[in-house]
C-alpha cells in the first residue's frame, strides 16, 4: 500500500512504506545519503527550497500532475517541450514545436545528454548548476540560441527559450518554451532566477 506523508518528518516512514532506499532519493536532490539520514532523524531541517522539493517527491498527485503537465504541452500551440532532467529525455512535444521541429519532435523517449551543444551542454556540464536544480534553488533559466544539440534534425533558427523547472515526484522536469528571436539577439544564457529571489504575494 502506497503511503502519503503530511510533513518532513514523514520522511524516513514515506521511503521505508513504498520502498524508497534512502541513497536513491538522496541522489535525485544531490544530497549526501548522510545529511538526509540527519533529517529523518530531526537532526536540523532542510532549506526551505529543499523541503519543498521533498515535498513535491512525496506528493499524492505526482503522477496526476505529470500527465496533466504532458496533455497541456502537447496541446498547445506554442513551441514548448518537456524534458526528463536527468538524462534530458524528450517527454513530449507542442504542437507548435512539432510544426517547425518535426524530425526532433519525434524522438520522444531520447535522451539528448550526449548531443547537447552550446549553453546547453555547458549547463548540464556544471556541477553548481545540476545541483541547484536538483535541490529546488534553481527556478528557471533562459537565454538565447540557434541549436542545443549536435544532432542536425531540423533547420535551426535563433530563439528566445526558457526552462523552468518542477518535480512531480521522483521524476525532475525542465519545462522549455521557444519563441523566435531577432539575428540581432545575443546568444548564451540571460537569466537565473533562484527561489530566494521571489517575493511572496503580498
Amino acid at each position: 500500500m502506497t503511503y502519503f506523508p503530511t510533513g518532513i518528518h514523514d520522511l524516513a516512514e514515506w521511503r521505508r512504506r513504498n520502498g524508497i532506499a534512502r541513497r536513491d532519493v538522496a541522489v535525485a536532490l544531490d544530497v549526501p545519503e548522510q545529511t538526509l539520514a540527519r533529517w529523518e532523524r530531526g537532526e536540523g531541517l532542510p532549506s526551505r527550497p529543499m523541503t519543498q522539493r521533498l515535498m513535491e517527491m512525496m506528493r499524492l498527485d505526482a503522477a496526476e500532475n505529470l500527465a496533466l503537465a504532458k496533455l497541456m504541452v502537447t496541446q498547445s500551440r506554442s513551441m514548448c517541450a518537456l524534458f526528463d532532467f536527468s538524462g534530458v529525455r524528450l517527454i513530449c512535444a507542442s504542437m507548435g514545436l512539432v510544426s517547425v521541429w518535426p524530425n526532433f519532435c519525434a524522438l520522444t523517449g531520447t535522451s539528448f545528454l550526449n548531443h547537447l551543444t552550446h549553453e546547453a551542454k555547458h549547463l548540464m556540464e556544471d556541477t553548481v548548476f545540476v545541483r541547484d536544480v536538483r535541490q529546488g534553488r534553481l527556478l528557471s533559466v533562459s537565454g538565447v540560441a540557434d541549436r542545443h544539440l549536435t544532432l542536425e534534425t531540423d533547420p535551426a533558427f535563433r530563439h528566445r527559450w526558457t526552462a523552468m523547472f518542477r518535480a512531480f515526484g521522483r521524476v525532475l522536469v525542465a519545462e522549455l518554451t521557444y519563441e523566435r528571436a531577432a539575428p540581432e539577439d545575443q546568444v548564451g544564457v540571460m537569466e537565473m532566477v533562484y527561489f530566494d529571489q521571489l517575493h511572496p504575494l503580498t
